[in-house]
């Protein structure tokens, strides 16, 4: 089987300390804004985690997502970011795991 999952997700920039747009604000003022590093390792972790809530497969059981590039939805006309992410579950696993 080859099968292809969307899900949704985003970061939650609470987890490196940015509650709102205006503490954004503050903080670049201040000089203090989170590092790169916790950027990245946020993002990664979201798409882990959201991966995990649409399809069950655990953030140990996944690869390192692979950036594809960017697209901006028809509806909404959102921009977003599209990664790869792959298993070495089987597709049997992978369908157990999506249906429960």
């Amino acid at each position: 089987h080859n099968a292809v999952v969307l899900p949704g997700g985003h970061a939650e920039p609470e987890r490196i300390g940015i509650k709102s747009i205006q503490e954004w604000n503050e903080v670049n003022e201040k000089g203090t804004l989170p590092t790169e590093n916790d950027v990245v390792t946020e993002l990664w972790n979201a798409i882990l985690e959201e991966v995990n809530e649409e399809t069950g497969i655990l953030p140990s059981e996944a690869e390192e997502p692979i950036f594809l590039g960017f697209a901006r939805r028809v509806e909404n006309h959102r921009t977003c970011m599209l990664f790869l992410v792959r298993t070495k579950l089987t597709s049997e696993e992978v369908i157990e795991r999506y249906h429960s």
